[in-house]
Parts: C-alpha cells; sequence; structure tokens
C-alpha cells in the first residue's frame, strides 16, 4: 500500500493546527514548539506541518 505523505509550511503554527485539526477532524498525533503531525490510514495520508521546513510531496 502506498502511503502520502505531505510536509507544509507555516508561518503561524497555532492557526495551522487549529485549521488542519477542523479539516482532518482530529487533532495531530505529534507535536512540539515547531511543527505538528497527523496520520490517517484509509486513505493512508501523513500530514507535517512546521515552521523550519520548505513544503514537500511524497510517496512512502
Amino acid at each position: 500500500m502506498t502511503c502520502l505523505h505531505v510536509d507544509l509550511h507555516v508561518t503561524d503554527l497555532e492557526a495551522g493546527i487549529r485549521f488542519y485539526t477542523r479539516t482532518l477532524g482530529s487533532e495531530p498525533c505529534c507535536r512540539d514548539d515547531r511543527r505538528a503531525q497527523w496520520q490517517r490510514c484509509n486513505p493512508c495520508v501523513g500530514l507535517t506541518i512546521a515552521t523550519d521546513m520548505p513544503p514537500r510531496l511524497g510517496a512512502l
């Protein structure tokens, strides 16, 4: 099974967390002061938002 993983750069982490929590319907599974991450199983999607990395898109 292919899993899509998306990394997004955000300038305001808290606003990004609120937006994606509402959009995905779940809280991030991991977070610290620079990033937050969500994992979905069906379909297999991983999303990371961070203030310290460039945007990326890849299949794992």
